[in-house]
């Protein structure tokens, strides 16, 4: 979700700085991170409902229903405690508790190796890519 950088960059360009304390998001931040999502869903929903979903370990009804409940509670105390959390780390972790809960056979490591690789390579090229944009936007 990048509401809230998209948030950013529109209040940068409209008003030339953010002000300290709480920004109201502009509407069209709303409406362009809601297209985004939609967007997201429809080309790579099914694949990664169907990884987070089946391919870390096989969920039921009450089980998928226990991981999200722990991956929300879990959100709101990292949250409460002034941190940040991604809810992606959240609930693939709760999932992951639910395979470890019915014994560690159940827990595909090879996905779960995937994700988590995925996430620290992620970083540098998301950071990488920005700052190539940013300097060939903004040469420094």
């Amino acid at each position: 979700n990048s509401a809230g950088p998209l948030a950013g960059i529109i209040y940068v360009v409209d008003r030339g700085s953010i002000p300290r304390g709480a920004v109201t998001i502009p509407f069209e931040a709303l409406v362009l991170s809601a297209l985004g999502i939609a967007l997201g869903i429809l080309i790579w929903g099914y694949s990664v409902v169907e990884t987070i979903g089946e391919k870390i370990t096989t969920l039921t009804i009450e089980t998928a229903f226990i991981a999200q409940f722990s991956g929300s509670i879990s959100t709101l105390i990292v949250t409460r405690m002034g941190l940040p959390v991604s809810t992606t780390v959240a609930i693939v972790g709760a999932i992951t508790g639910v395979g470890l809960a019915r014994g560690i056979r159940n827990v595909n490591f090879k996905t779960l190796f995937k994700i988590i690789s995925m996430w620290f390579l992620g970083f540098p090229v998301v950071a990488g890519l920005t700052a190539l944009i940013l300097y060939i936007v903004l040469p420094v």
